[in-house]
């Protein structure tokens, strides 16, 4: 075996054994964040449509009422 060969295998081992199980950790735990705040974006969103819509309503209604009183001012 070249001594090349050896020092990579060296380096394989050493990410297998210490670093892939931080990674691994660290990545579920990044995972469990984002999951978290997907959840309270979503909320948010739906939270900012329903704003929306009543907005829309409200504006709606008012247009409405300003029809009605113009054609019943012809």
């Amino acid at each position: 075996m070249i001594e090349g060969d050896k020092e990579e295998l060296s380096i394989l081992n050493n990410f297998e054994i210490k670093i892939a199980p931080y990674m691994r950790s660290q990545i579920a735990g990044d995972l469990g964040y984002f999951r978290h705040g997907t959840s309270l974006i979503e909320q948010a969103i739906a939270s900012i449509r329903g704003i929306v819509e009543i907005e829309q309503a409200r504006n709606d209604r008012a247009n409405q009422l300003e029809l009605r009183n113009s054609e019943i001012a012809e």
